[in-house]
């Protein structure tokens, strides 16, 4: 993990040269939003008896199509936004899966 906590500041520093526009990169979003994400996964996994590995991955995805998406943003409304998309996306997944195993039970 330090690796790449180094790997993304070493590119940083490469990318800006001096700017003081700096952009956060998508492997600095994943990894300022990994415990966030580990955490959501705990919890909605226990809510909603899913699969916390799954969530986990569900919350990787959301990471990358929010960073896609709002890559051009500052990096604290990049993050607010990025905490919003990555707990409902989760939310919204361990919801669905509920509802699906409970469906199938019942017939």
């Amino acid at each position: 993990m330090r690796e790449l906590k180094q790997k993304a500041k070493d590119k940083r520093a490469k990318n800006t040269k001096g700017s003081f526009n700096q952009k956060m990169t998508c492997e600095e979003l994943y990894l300022k939003e990994k415990e966030r994400i580990k955490k959501l996964s705990l919890r909605y996994a226990g809510k909603f008896y899913t699969e916390k590995e799954d969530l986990a991955q569900v919350g990787a995805l959301a990471v990358a199509e929010t960073y896609a998406k709002y890559k051009e943003l500052p990096d604290k409304e990049l993050l607010k936004i990025s905490h919003t998309i990555i707990n409902r996306k989760m939310y919204k997944y361990a919801r669905n899966e509920y509802k699906h195993k409970t469906s199938i039970q019942r017939n």
